[in-house]
């Protein structure tokens, strides 16, 4: 008999094993495609788009969204142009000096939030050694003498950007148009700033200077500028949507005359929104794709090479930035480093007020008992700083469970990092390896293709632990997207029928499997049953599993008997009633009797509810022995000395997981227990197959 690790080993082994995949992988295939900022078609993101493509073979922004004739589609407007000399575009490789203007850009957004910041503020031709701007006077201000000159000058598209959102998103979005579509970003006091012109010989303003130039806006923070008395009947309206966001009403879209989006998903989406709910303005949508400043190229410039450690992929570490957001998936990054045994160090960057948002005051003891190295640094982190630990970290765990565009995720790819992140769009828009963790259960897949519970309970880890869980249902691959046998689903009746018709037996997965089947759809080999009188039953009672199920005569229903199966059968397993627990065996080799728990004295046992019938308590039961819990949750009966009892709890739903992994958190827990959420199955409908991946 094979030895068993103990439990605390069990949950992490696949994964480890991956992680150490990844860093093989990764050196070979990942850090050669993450070296550059590229999109999945070989496009540079930096000049891939349309929208950028349209600037670069000569289209003027106007021409493509002349508000005097009918604007030509995406199609048309690349149609103008010979593809060889886009394609040529395309090829070119993005410059230093034009990577560092978008960080330079970003820069001056971030950290001066009252200034107007043309396109040509820390152009190439305009760097200093240092990897500083050497313009600073074209950055605008209110007190500037020469303003009226400078706000007269308007481009062909505006970006407006409120003091509110010069944080690293917004100012990521906002210096890619002003650079690429060589425009400028404007602060809400341009717009209502009185100058005397004295050409005029009257008072102007902004919308004197620049009523038929469009202004672009992000999401739905307008700050109310186009509902102003002074906002001109023809000026155009941009929108930039990051289409998760609840705030963008339909009005919204409604109301401008261009969509641009960052992500196919979002094209596809709005484009489809708009042929179901109506398009009033007639409103143009633009794929336009996008890009990010790249922070490792920064930090050297800025820095110095030799100040910058090179990534060291042999020593496994993960890094993952949340900043401010609540949607990067953190939570689930903690809750499986907190309860899984020996993974790599993790450090975590995220800003106070969304940590202390997503997790209660009782996570903090958890974290000091964290099973496996956790870091967790509150507070937004000095520029230079961040760069550099984006320049020298292996590692990225990325697991957001939405995106507007997905800078972190960029930025770490163009600093030729390794990246774990979520297959889902868009952020497998960025990451487009099919060498990633899949999001969807990989429970059934794990059966198909032969792997030990070790392995298959870490892959159920993974799914459950890391939250990958999405309204749309997700791919598989390999053995997961296999059409589950007429054997198969006939194994699981035939065990079902056996649990609940023949309750005083002791029921093996071997019953009924796949090749001991007749013609008339029973089982060929009902000797693999197990009774009290049977001869051999000391050597049936040997092959102890890798886990066992304890299910008492009275729950032999319909009910717990789907539940016992679906276990039984695809953690290749065993139904055990009372009596093996009491049973007492002349065992020849020893000399002396023997019972159950001399045979199996580790194999856990799942347990259902709280039908233990006093098990546990038996003088007998090993003290090294674990208990595995599986509850319905709304039973009443189940009180928290069940919960604080057992060593794992198998949900069968994502509410089961949700509410006892908060009950835990909330109540304590002692015994360190694993929650695992699992996909559960009934006869004839295999939810373990992978190609159902929705709980």
């Amino acid at each position: 008999m094979k030895k068993t690790p103990p439990p605390s080993q069990l949950n992490h082994l696949w994964l480890h094993r991956v992680l150490v995949m990844l860093v093989a992988l990764g050196g070979l295939t990942l850090i050669l495609e993450a070296s550059s900022l590229f999109g999945a078609s070989g496009d540079q993101l930096t000049d891939g788009s349309r929208l950028r493509r349209a600037i670069d073979i000569g289209i003027s922004w106007r021409r493509i969204n002349n508000t005097s004739a009918k604007s030509p589609t995406v199609d048309e407007v690349t149609q103008d142009s010979p593809s060889v000399k886009t394609q040529e575009i395309l090829d070119q490789e993005v410059s230093e000096a034009d990577l560092l203007h978008l960080s330079l850009l970003h820069e001056a957004c971030v950290t001066d939030t009252n200034a107007a910041i043309p396109w040509q503020f820390g152009s190439p031709g305009q760097q200093l050694a240092d990897g500083s701007a050497s313009n600073h006077q074209e950055l605008i201000h209110q007190n500037d003498t020469d303003l009226l000159r400078k706000l007269k000058q308007c481009p062909d598209v505006d970006v407006f950007l409120p003091q509110h959102l010069h944080g690293n998103g917004y100012c990521e979005d906002a210096v890619a148009y002003v650079k690429y579509l060589s425009s400028r970003l404007l602060p809400i006091w341009v717009l209502e700033k009185k100058l005397f012109d004295l050409d005029l010989g009257r008072e102007v303003d902004y919308y004197d200077l620049c009523p038929k130039t469009p202004m672009i806006f992000f999401n739905h923070y307008w700050d109310g500028v186009p509902e102003s008395p002074r906002w001109p009947q023809e000026k155009p309206i941009y929108l930039m949507p990051n289409i998760e966001m609840i705030e963008l009403s339909p009005e919204y879209y409604w109301g401008v005359d261009v969509v641009l989006c960052k992500t196919q998903v979002c094209y596809d989406r709005v484009t489809r929104w708009y042929k179901q709910e109506g398009n009033p303005r007639n409103a143009q949508v633009f794929y336009t794709k996008h890009t990010s400043s790249d922070q490792a190229q920064f930090a050297r410039k800025r820095l110095g090479d030799d100040a910058v450690a090179p990534k060291n992929f042999s020593n496994i570490s993960f890094l993952h930035t949340a900043g401010t957001s609540i949607w990067k998936g953190t939570r689930a990054i903690l809750d499986c480093w907190t309860s899984t045994a020996d993974l790599p160090p993790l450090d975590v960057y995220i800003n106070e007020s969304a940590y202390n948002y997503m997790m209660p005051i009782t996570f903090d003891q958890r974290l000091k008992n964290s099973r496996s190295p956790v870091n967790i640094h509150k507070g937004m982190m000095e520029r230079s700083a961040f760069t550099k630990l984006t320049a020298e970290a292996a590692f990225f765990i990325c697991p957001s469970r939405t995106e507007g565009y997905g800078h972190y995720i960029n930025q770490a790819r163009a600093s030729g990092a390794v990246i774990i992140t979520t297959d889902a769009a868009p952020m497998n828009e960025l990451i487009t390896s099919r060498d990633q963790l899949p999001g969807s259960s990989r429970f059934r897949q794990a059966v198909d293709i032969g792997m030990s519970w070790r392995r298959r309970i870490g892959n159920v880890s993974v799914d459950a632990q890391t939250g990958n869980q999405f309204p749309e249902g997700l791919p598989s691959a390999d053995a997961g997207d296999l059409e589950v046998s007429e054997e198969n689903l006939l194994h699981l009746s035939l065990l079902h029928e056996a649990c609940v018709a023949d309750e005083n037996a002791s029921l093996p997965w071997q019953f009924g499997s796949p090749g001991h089947q007749l013609s008339n759809g029973s089982a060929s080999n009902p000797q693999a049953l197990m009774y009290q009188n049977d001869t051999d039953l000391l050597q049936k009672l040997r092959q102890c599993p890798d886990v066992d199920i304890f299910l008492p005569e009275h729950l032999h229903g319909n009910g717990y008997c789907e539940d016992a199966v679906a276990y039984a059968k695809y953690l290749e397993s065993r139904l055990l009633p009372a009596w093996i627990l009491k049973v007492k065996l002349f065992d020849p080799n020893l000399g002396r009797e023997v019972d159950y728990y001399d045979l199996c004295p580790k194999t856990p046992v799942i347990f259902f509810n709280h039908y233990w019938d006093g098990v546990p308590e038996s003088p007998r039961w090993p003290k090294n022995k674990p208990i595995y819990l599986m509850p319905n949750i709304e039973m009443h009966e189940l009180t928290a000395e069940y919960y604080w009892g057992v060593d794992v709890v198998l949900c069968k739903t994502q509410v089961c997981y949700e509410r006892v992994t908060q009950w835990y958190e909330q109540e304590g827990n002692p015994r360190n227990t694993q929650c695992l959420e699992r996909y559960k199955t009934a006869t004839g409908l295999l939810d373990f197959d992978a190609r159902t991946t929705s709980p």
